[in-house]
């Protein structure tokens, strides 16, 4: 899906969503920011300052004096606490790719950064989680909110940061908490989080309330990032390389193809960084000589779950996500 297909989807939501009154905001609007697809590289780690941005309701300018975190509904008790309240908690620090459901095939919404915060499970166990408990809701600052089941909010590895890379969290990606929900996609991933809500039915967050998926669930996704599309390459070996990722599961194979599909051989992987971390892959190809080459890649994980090549229609990401496969086309001289 493009970019400009992707705003158009974003802007007519929220024209049927409420403003936030009284709330200072860096910038307004809605919008996506993706770092520049025809500069990137391959890295294992993206930098603060180059990793994708989304916001609903503009970037919302909060301070730790004035900022506080609430835990209400199905409780033993309600709870508030400060960012300090957060830090004495027992910390986790580990690397979490996070991919927007609107990312397109091939696309530069997805990023993965080292996050230091909190397990929600044990934020939670401070106000007591009361039997009978469905969903927990995250309100972020900006009016926005989300929700997953509460086997999701308590499993170990979800958690909410307030550091990335090594820095704190900016704000223009959650400052000062946002939620790192490994293997749903970024939606799920509430921002500027000041108020946790645990419901006693299921509850529809701002997307799915607009047909949206209401589980959130990645889809394994591979990605060429050298060479870049339409390349001029010369004769000889070329290292082909780029990204995989399936949210939950590591990533056990990719193929890469230099002949439309009509072949398939395997690539090197590296190891992830984390399990819940993508996985940079390589492939030595040797160009068989002049002419113009469709690249694409397909990728495997751990679940069993295999990328499939997708169509027309399966290439949007609405409403759970794009899946098919990424390709190229290259010129050897």
């Amino acid at each position: 899906m493009s970019m400009r297909r992707r705003d158009f989807i974003v802007i007519a939501g929220a024209a049927a969503g409420a403003a936030v009154i009284g709330r200072r905001y860096i910038t307004g609007g809605i919008r996506s920011v993706v770092p520049d697809a025809s500069a990137r590289g391959t890295s294992e780690v993206t930098p603060n300052n180059e990793f994708y941005i989304t916001h609903y309701n503009g970037i919302p300018e909060l301070t730790d004096a004035e900022w506080s975190l609430k835990i209400t509904g199905e409780v033993e008790r309600e709870v508030e606490l400060t960012l300090e309240d957060l830090k004495r908690l027992e910390e986790t620090l580990d690397y979490n790719t996070l991919i927007c459901i609107g990312n397109g095939i091939g696309g530069s919404l997805i990023g993965n950064a080292r996050w230091r915060g909190v397990r929600l499970g044990d934020v939670l166990r401070l106000a007591g989680v009361l039997d009978g408990a469905v969903d927990v809701v995250l309100h972020g600052a900006d009016g926005y909110s989300d929700s997953f089941p509460v086997e999701k909010a308590l499993h170990p590895d979800t958690r909410l940061v307030y550091e990335m890379n090594g820095e704190p969290l900016p704000q223009a990606h959650g400052y000062p908490l946002r939620a790192v929900v490994p293997g749903l996609y970024g939606i799920k991933n509430v921002k500027w989080i000041e108020r946790i809500e645990v419901a006693a039915e299921e509850v529809l967050g701002h997307w799915q309330k607009r047909g949206w998926s209401r589980e959130g669930r990645i889809k394994v996704m591979s990605r060429i990032d050298v060479p870049g599309d339409g390349a001029v390459i010369g004769s000889g070996v070329h290292t082909v390389s780029g990204i995989a990722f399936a949210g939950e599961h590591p990533i056990t194979k990719v193929e890469v193809s230099t002949d439309g599909g009509g072949t398939w051989r395997e690539a090197a992987l590296k190891p992830p960084l984390s399990r819940y971390a993508w996985t940079l892959w390589s492939y030595e190809w040797a160009v068989p000589g002049p002419g113009v080459y469709t690249l694409a890649v397909r990728a495997a994980d751990e679940s069993g779950r295999v990328q499939e090549p997708g169509n027309a229609i399966t290439r949007r990401a609405f409403p759970d996500g794009a899946w098919g496969y990424h390709s190229i086309r290259v010129r050897a001289v």
